[in-house]
């Protein structure tokens, strides 16, 4: 391989409209990165495809399901492997040790490839608010005839982590070595990109070691809701909580789990508890009729996708809006670590949470007092949201605390103990060349 393996790598992760491609030209321009882009591939397979069309006429939905297509007929890491195979062939001997950054992973086996061949790889995921999405795609769908619908539709494709070759946005963030926010709207570009310069700089000196530094209190309390997170048996997603109080110390942790006696699923039930219910529940409606107005034919057998074999029309969206969640038979981790703090007073706590609180979590939330919530996921639960800014102003009018939800920013996972294990070698290293 042409690329050293000591290469920094950097790779971006985020949804759609959320800033990835601005972070990748800052990267070039600032700080003289090679650039490449996983969806690069995906969409010269479209442009073959439609080869009487610009590619500014592609939808989102036609990008997603060639990616899938590829991903299913030549294996999940083929577009990770794909891209590494360009970056290396246009490797010249003297850009060996250039860092490159690879743009829009959207799948977990991407990411994985890339770990194990690059030990020097961070991801980065980019987090922005759907709101604040919406305002910077919406002009892009209405020139494709598209409505805000539609990219709702397109956003909760991307991060269906239930099929193998889909878009997994929710589960490479959940993976990403460090969080950067990308929500604020700004009516002078120069001002954001000067903003999101600055974030950059600091983090790439931390990357490759040209910068140190301890982690900063909210970095070692959301690691540790990472830490708590591992006890989880749970297969389909292990998420962790802290609690802190406004003196910073830990009161309790939680994560997800069976309530004691009864066992994890797969000990338990032999399947994921949420999975028995929505098999049984859409059992129940084949030889109904679809519920698309533009279809409405008999469903004589459902997919293990649920949706509609004829229309494509999303029966588990439609029906099932919460994803069955409501359905799980685990505790949630902010759940449990509410009731592992027993009698202490949670009021004007901060809870740092792995994902954003379901509705039943941030209920319990409000009632307890907590005042601030650090999440690291880019998909909040929008009803979950609306209580929670419902509490915020009531608050507010008593002219009282109101209640602030962060998305986490900052060093986490696997990258926390990579950039931060070696701290006080580094330091000595600079004492001892300082003579």
């Amino acid at each position: 391989m042409r690329i050293d393996t000591s290469t920094y790598i950097i790779g971006l992760t985020a949804s759609f409209g959320s800033g990835c491609s601005t972070f990748q030209g800052i990267l070039k321009k600032e700080f003289d990165y090679r650039t490449y882009s996983l969806s690069k591939l995906v969409k010269d397979k479209w442009s073959q495809k439609n080869q009487s069309r610009k590619i500014d006429e592609a939808t989102r939905k036609e990008l997603q399901d060639i990616g899938n297509l590829m991903r299913e007929k030549k294996g999940l890491e083929y577009l990770a492997k794909e891209i590494i195979n360009i970056a290396d062939r246009e490797t010249k001997s003297y850009e060996k040790n250039k860092p490159i950054v690879f743009d829009s992973f959207r799948n977990i086996a991407e990411v994985e490839y890339f770990r194990k061949v690059f030990p020097y790889f961070y991801l980065i995921s980019i987090n922005c608010t759907p709101i604040e999405r919406w305002k910077r795609c919406k002009d892009k769908y209405k020139s494709l005839g598209l409505k805000h619908r539609d990219f709702i539709e397109d956003d909760k494709r991307d991060k269906n982590e239930d099929i193998p070759e889909g878009q997994q946005i929710e589960l490479c963030t959940d993976e990403s070595d460090i969080s950067i926010n990308n929500e604020t709207s700004y009516s002078d570009a120069s001002l954001r990109e000067y903003v999101l310069k600055n974030n950059l700089r600091n983090l790439l000196g931390l990357l490759t070691g040209d910068e140190t530094r301890t982690p900063l209190p909210k970095e070692v309390y959301m690691n540790v809701a990472y830490a708590a997170s591992l006890m989880s048996n749970c297969y389909k997603r292990q998420v962790g909580a802290a609690i802190v109080n406004p003196d910073g110390v830990i009161l309790s942790i939680g994560y997800n789990e069976n309530p004691t006696p009864i066992r994890p699923c797969l000990e338990q039930f032999e399947y994921c508890y949420k999975d028995i219910y929505k098999k049984d529940f859409f059992n129940d409606l084949i030889n109904s009729a679809c519920p698309n107005p533009e279809c409405k034919k008999i469903l004589d057998h459902i997919p293990s996708n649920y949706r509609c074999p004829y229309c494509n029309f999303d029966l588990d969206g439609y029906y099932i809006r919460d994803r069955a969640a409501s359905r799980c038979s685990a505790l949630c981790a902010e759940e449990k670590a509410i009731i592992n703090a027993g009698l202490s007073s949670l009021d004007k706590c901060i809870i740092y949470t792995t994902t954003f609180p379901c509705f039943s979590c941030a209920q319990k939330i409000i009632y307890t007092g907590i005042k601030t919530i650090y999440y690291a996921e880019s998909y909040p639960d929008r009803d979950s949201a609306k209580l929670l800014d419902i509490a915020k102003k009531i608050y507010e009018d008593r002219n009282e605390e109101g209640i602030k939800v962060y998305a986490f920013q900052g060093v986490k996972k696997k990258g926390y103990f990579k950039l931060f294990g070696d701290w006080r070698r580094e330091t000595e290293k600079k004492i001892l060349k300082r003579g």
